[in-house]
């Protein structure tokens, strides 16, 4: 809780050390309500206080003066400043050139005004345009996951998509520009300017107090590269500098944007569900929004990434922090995922090119994304940002969570036993509301066209099938299955059939679309020359409600095809499909319990 409005007065008495009317005075503010986000954090202040040497307050506040005006002094100044926060901290050999750190100060103090310059030269409105079609195509992939989803409930679903179609979306620059008429620079001192550039900011924040939030004001300047999601206004917000090469190029490869400023947005998005953003509902208040069930079911995955994190040895002898970075690890995960979403369908609608300079499109996808996170860091900034810095290394934003994503094991041949390899029990395959669900019962379009569709769904489980996995499908209509197909590591025994293991499984509670996977598998199978492979389609297969990854050990609810029989009949025939098994009802629909199994191109009714 974040929200304990009180009377100055009322105020006085949390922190008695400091006189509130006469701080209040000094600021010619004149208020009748504060707001005290953090009482504990005042009350420790107000100890601090009480306790504390006189002198030794007077010297803390006279150092904090020098230290935040030791960059725009003389250079005896500049090079005591870096010694420390530069050599000490970072590990940084040599100061940047005085002229590069002058510019720096120039965006700092005049950034949108800097920033009208930038937009009029390096952002044209085409640019805004394909951004804004991005963003829209990125909100479309995080509300299909979220439908997708196998653990949320259908309350918790409906507000989530509530949310993020409440989004805020603010791309390039400002609808309205600051007005810096008020601003004096003079020739009297470099840091004369600096402070009257403060005073400026300060009066300009001063003067909001009483008024409302303007909903248009942007928390950046448009050349900033960075992008951010603000919980309390619901709002995302990409600047122009970002949407610059390596993150975004008008005239690049599509595949090649879709994996990193796609990953950007849908990273962005993602911060609206994290463990802090999921805290806040669709008006930016506090408020809990989640059924108890969802948030108990949220924390158990979430915490799977923080123990990830957590055994990942940043430098020797120092890990990286999982509950430190859980929302960012949140982000980038779900990121990827909702991204990849995207770019499939855009895939589908034939707007990515095909193989370009050897790579296929998820490959470069893939590169992109990596890309982005190139850098070179040296060993004492890696310990300083450990501690400061609530996103994990670049090195680990990529190596880390790339190995959770199941298409870029697909798209560069990852084997068992390659060092990029992670097994299938470990994978997290939680995040971005159902991990790897990838396709909605209720299809639409033609057949054939439902046909493509599933097929290319299916073409991300051949590197598991390849490899021997048993994977559990489920869709349909109940809790435990959500409408969707989820693809995960059952974790079921295996068997073979004509020295193929049987390895690929659907739980099935809805005919039509159990006929569209098998047709699509079928199609691979025909594609990858799988003549004697078999799949097996189960019904009447229950799972655990409460676990979506169906772990724990499935249960017949109704007459069903054994192993035994399923061996033995293949034995006598090589192809199976029986309908000689009684059907019965279960809810509101027929489910037919049988077991078929069919070679590539002999698909028999």
């Amino acid at each position: 809780q974040t929200i304990h409005k009180c009377t100055p007065a009322e105020f006085q008495q949390m922190i008695p050390a400091i006189n509130v009317q006469q701080y209040l005075k000094t600021l010619n503010l004149k208020v009748d309500t504060l707001n005290v986000s953090q009482p504990t954090y005042i009350q420790g202040v107000n100890n601090i206080l009480e306790v504390t040497d006189f002198d030794v307050i007077k010297a803390y506040l006279a150092w904090n003066v020098i230290r935040g005006a030791a960059s725009y002094l003389s250079d005896e100044f500049v090079d005591a400043s870096f010694d420390f926060y530069g050599k000490t901290l970072s590990g940084r050999k040599e100061n940047r050139p005085r002229w590069k750190r002058v510019i720096d100060n120039v965006d700092d103090c005049l950034g949108e005004a800097v920033g009208q310059m930038y937009v009029k030269n390096y952002f044209p409105a085409e640019a805004k345009q394909r951004m804004e079609q991005l963003v829209k195509n990125l909100q479309w992939a995080l509300g299909e996951r979220i439908k997708a989803s196998t653990w949320m409930t259908d309350q918790t679903k409906k507000n989530a998509l509530e949310k993020l179609a409440a989004f805020t979306v603010k791309i390039g620059y400002p609808d309205k520009w600051r007005d810096y008429s008020a601003l004096t620079i003079g020739t009297e001192s470099y840091y004369a300017n600096v402070m009257n550039s403060r005073r400026f900011d300060m009066a300009y924040n001063m003067s909001k107090i009483g008024k409302k939030v303007d909903p248009t004001e942007w928390q950046m300047t448009p050349q900033t590269v960075n992008a951010y999601y603000d919980p309390t206004t619901n709002e995302i917000c990409f600047p122009a500098g970002i949407l610059q090469p390596p993150f975004f190029d008008m005239n690049a490869d599509d595949a090649a944007n879709y994996g990193a400023i796609g990953v950007v947005i849908g990273h962005e998005m993602t911060h609206g569900f994290d463990d802090q953003g999921r805290n806040y509902d669709k008006d930016g208040n506090l408020a809990d929004w989640w059924t108890e069930k969802d948030a108990a079911t949220f924390k158990e995955k979430a915490q799977l990434i923080v123990d990830h994190f957590n055994s990942i040895e940043v430098a020797p002898g120092v890990y990286a922090n999982g509950e430190f970075t859980l929302g960012e690890n949140i982000a980038d995960n779900g990121g990827l995922n909702v991204s990849y979403t995207a770019f499939q369908k855009a895939k589908k609608d034939g707007q990515i090119k095909g193989e370009m300079d050897g790579f296929t499109p998820e490959q470069r996808f893939f590169l992109a994304y990596a890309a982005v996170w190139a850098a070179n860091i040296r060993e004492a900034e890696i310990l300083r940002r450990t501690k400061t810095d609530p996103h994990a290394l670049g090195r680990w934003r990529v190596n880390a969570t790339l190995r959770h994503i199941d298409p870029f094991y697909e798209a560069f041949n990852i084997q068992p036993g390659e060092k990029k390899y992670m097994s299938e029990k470990k994978k997290l395959a939680v995040i971005a509301f159902g991990g790897n669900a990838l396709l909605k019962s209720k299809q639409k379009g033609t057949y054939q066209e439902q046909i493509d569709n599933v097929t290319e769904t299916c073409r991300n489980l051949i590197p598991l099938i390849e490899n021997g996995y048993n994977i559990v499908i489920g869709h349909g209509n109940g809790p435990q299955v959500g409408n969707v197909m989820l693809q995960h590591k059952a974790g079921k025994e295996t068997f073979q059939v004509e020295d193929m293991p049987l390895n690929f499984c659907v739980a099935e509670t809805q005919g039509s679309i159990g006929a569209l996977i098998e047709e699509g598998l079928r199609h691979i199978f025909a594609e990858k020359g799988w003549e004697k492979s078999t799949v097996t389609m189960l019904t009447h297969v229950e799972v655990d409600a409460n676990d979506p990854l169906f772990q724990n050990p499935t249960k017949p609810v109704g007459p069903y095809v054994s192993r035994e029989e399923a061996e033995q009949y293949h034995e006598e025939t090589g192809d199976i499909y029986r309908e000689d098994l009684p059907q019965r009802r279960a809810g509101s629909h027929r489910q037919r319990p049988c077991l078929r199994t069919h070679r590539c191109g002999d698909r028999r009714r």
